[in-house]
């Protein structure tokens, strides 16, 4: 959590400092949303807000709030009109599928800006930012090695050409592998099986990037069930 808390931190400053000071460029044609990382923040219609940081690569987005609730959507991009659907998950004591969500806005520059309309009716007001930090390179030579949580209860090892594989100490086995999808954008892809524990056992996708400043790698991946983030330090 602490890891999320800092991510979410550098979100709120850089959203900060584009809202008072950043340049007014007009929207710019592209195919599809830049990969990288994201920051971003909520407001809805019910008066309640918060930030969230999302990892992007192709048309998918992976997305964790400072409050645990979790985003996993589809991005088409048609000039500068970005739309989505997609699901969202709350967390109350375990994550589980609330329902859809779309969404349409407009992509400007590296900020997109869009409207989200829950399953239930509620809108939100989403504004998110690619970070510097996406430019760090990828490879599985800095990948490579041990990782546990900061509580010590997951423990994860990634292989010299992106095999995983680990325990908790609720019994879990995890296997899988991490891919790179561009050597110069800092998200890898992730594919990851949760065996022997019945409650999370299952097949689950997503995303996993490295802070370079001291070896740590952070994730968010999911299925139509349910999603986690995770952060894990060498």
């Amino acid at each position: 959590m602490k890891r999320l808390a800092s991510i979410l931190l550098v979100a709120f400053v850089v959203l900060g400092l584009s809202a008072c000071g950043g340049s007014s460029s007009s929207a710019v044609p592209a195919t599809q949303i830049k990969s990288g990382i994201y920051g971003g923040s909520w407001t809805a219609s019910d008066g309640s807000n918060g930030v969230f940081v999302a990892q992007v690569s192709g048309n998918k987005l992976y997305a964790a709030s400072s409050d645990r609730d979790f985003l996993q959507l589809e991005l088409s991009l048609t000039g500068t009109e970005v739309t989505t659907k997609g699901r969202f998950y709350s967390d109350s004591g375990s994550v589980t599928v609330d329902g859809v969500i779309t969404g349409r806005g407009t992509l400007e520059g590296d900020t997109v800006k869009m409207t989200l309309t829950r399953f239930d009716g509620q809108e939100s007001q989403v504004v998110f930012k690619r970070l510097v930090i996406s430019d760090d390179t990828s490879s599985f030579d800095i990948m490579q090695g041990d990782y546990k949580t900061e509580d010590q209860a997951i423990e994860i090892n990634l292989s010299a050409i992106g095999a995983l594989s680990g325990s908790d100490t609720g019994g879990c086995k995890y296997s899988g592998d991490i891919d790179i999808i561009d050597a110069k954008i800092n998200v890898y892809a992730l594919t990851l099986r949760i065996a022997d524990c019945p409650a999370d056992a299952g097949d689950y996708i997503g995303f996993l990037s490295r802070d370079k400043s001291d070896g740590s790698i952070s994730g968010i991946f999911g299925n139509e069930l349910r999603m986690s983030f995770v952060e894990l330090n060498k």
